[in-house]
Order: C-alpha cells, then sequence, then structure tokens
C-alpha cells in the first residue's frame, strides 16, 4: 500500500495454494506476482488473477484456489476459487 508521498508504504505477503484432490496436482503458470495497490482503495479492487494448469482430465483435472490465512492474518485480500482472481476484501490503510 502506497500514498502520495513515495516514502509512506507497507508490504504485504499473500500466499495462494491450489488445492487438488487426485494423483497430479495442478502448477502455477506463474509462481510469483508483484502487485502496487494505492491506499484507500474501494474495496473489492481486482488486484491479481492466478493460473494454473492441471495434467488430469475430466473431473480429476477440476481444483480450487484459497489463500492461506496465515498469511493474509487480517483477511484483507480474498480469492475467487474458480477463476483466481484476487481482490481487496476492504479499504487498504497503510496506518492501521
Amino acid at each position: 500500500v502506497q500514498d502520495k508521498n513515495p516514502s509512506h508504504f507497507d508490504t504485504a505477503i499473500v500466499r495462494i495454494t491450489v488445492e487438488d484432490f487426485n494423483d497430479n496436482a495442478p502448477k502455477f503458470t506463474d509462481e510469483f506476482k508483484s502487485v502496487t495497490i494505492e491506499e484507500n482503495n474501494e474495496p473489492g479492487q481486482l488486484l491479481a488473477t492466478f493460473h494454473a494448469e492441471d495434467i488430469d482430465s475430466g473431473i480429476n483435472a477440476e481444483f480450487s484456489y484459497f489463500i492461506d490465512r496465515v498469511s493474509d492474518l487480517r483477511h484483507e485480500f480474498v480469492i475467487d476459487p474458480d477463476n483466481g482472481e484476487v481482490r481487496t476484501r476492504k479499504k487498504l490503510d497503510r496506518e492501521v
């Protein structure tokens, strides 16, 4: 989170996991993404979309995305379990 003054910023590292229920685990197409967002944003702002691929077929190729809550203790982010879109859950404020 950064305001108009470049010296005022905060960083959050959020771990995204893909959960699979069979033999071949899905793999992210990009393992790391860096996103910059200004503070006092609108809740629900799209930050990034993660993509994963699974070499299984049919129902075995289905998987879900989720945020490791240990990496997001303030519950500031939400991920769509089906499409990997990460959004802000609330307005971000670096002073809080």
